[in-house]
């Protein structure tokens, strides 16, 4: 299950910062518009990552707050990079928390 959610926190944070280039060139540059298209993509990567973290929180018996937080970080840029970082290594099931 951790490595599921290791792959979709990245390909989350790609995919957001992909609409945020996105955004940027459409309004920097007047180019092309393909905002709506990576919102779109966006909105499905982010739905398939809240599943699969709701799905750890289930099965490690994750604390709300963790998962939570876990939720959280998909709102901020690079934030699902630090999700994946925080699965990994000793703690992998333990706290996602800054504490560790």
């Amino acid at each position: 299950m951790l490595r599921p959610l290791r792959a979709v926190s990245i390909v989350e944070s790609l995919s957001y910062l992909m609409l945020l280039a996105a955004m940027g060139w459409h309004r920097l540059f007047d180019g092309s518009d393909t905002t709506p298209v990576m919102g779109l993509a966006h909105g499905v990567v982010y739905l398939v990552y809240a599943a699969v973290v709701l799905a750890a929180h289930r099965r490690y018996r994750w604390p709300a707050q963790q998962t939570v937080l876990a939720l959280f970080m998909a709102a901020v840029p690079l934030g699902g990079l630090w999700v994946a970082h925080r699965l990994t290594g000793s703690n992998a099931v333990g706290p996602l928390s800054p504490s560790g």
